[in-house]
């Protein structure tokens, strides 16, 4: 960022130490006029991206590559042109798929 070699900072929050660390990194790209991305995990992403006045894009994948954005969140908000309009329900505004998640739930013996 010192010399200006990146413009975009497409950081994973997931793998890099949480929402927290995103924030933290988001606050010292936007001292170097660095726009901030989310890689992955639109769900989180976008949420992330709002918070902030330099974010830029989340990413979102096939269904088969991210089941949680396209199945798990039942009233997942629309990409229309690019963008998406977060629910300005309390916390992330989600309604979770209980059938999504019953069809995928691990059972452990007592």
């Amino acid at each position: 960022m010192v010399e200006s070699a990146i413009d975009f900072c497409n950081f994973d929050g997931s793998w890099s130490g949480g929402p927290t660390e995103w924030r933290r990194v988001a606050a010292l790209a936007l001292s170097f006029d660095v726009r901030m991305c989310h890689h992955e995990e639109a769900h989180i992403g976008a949420h992330l991206l709002a918070s902030i006045p330099h974010g830029t894009f989340a990413d979102t994948m096939h269904a088969d590559r991210d089941p949680i954005w396209n199945h798990m969140i039942a009233n997942r908000p629309n990409v229309i042109n690019g963008h998406i309009t977060l629910s300005g329900r309390p916390g992330l505004g989600w309604e979770l798929d209980e059938d999504f998640i019953h069809k995928y739930r691990v059972s452990y013996p007592n």
